[in-house]
């Protein structure tokens, strides 16, 4: 019965894995974690393919470099379309 519990806890749904693919480029998974989605991957395709999409995207930004910077205006402005959807 112990064992069966211990399966469940590492096998995750594909959501539980994008969301941990999501966070890998943000955050150290605890190992747990990265058991969880390493099992999921080596099962699920379309999450394999997703986690490869994610690290080229972070791997994209982290190397796209801009100094540019918004003005207070144009702060303002996002701003104020912010709070227009948000309402």
């Amino acid at each position: 019965m112990a064992n069966s519990i211990n399966k469940k806890k590492l096998l995750i749904n594909c959501k539980e894995a994008t969301m941990l693919s999501v966070q890998k480029a943000e955050i150290n998974l605890s190992f747990t974690d990265r058991m969880r989605l390493f099992i999921h991957l080596l099962i699920c395709q379309y999450c394999r393919l997703f986690d490869k999409q994610i690290k080229m995207i972070d791997t994209i930004l982290s190397t796209w470099n801009t100094n540019k910077k918004l003005t207070n205006d144009q702060k303002t402005a996002l701003q104020a379309i912010i709070d227009k959807e948000l309402n």
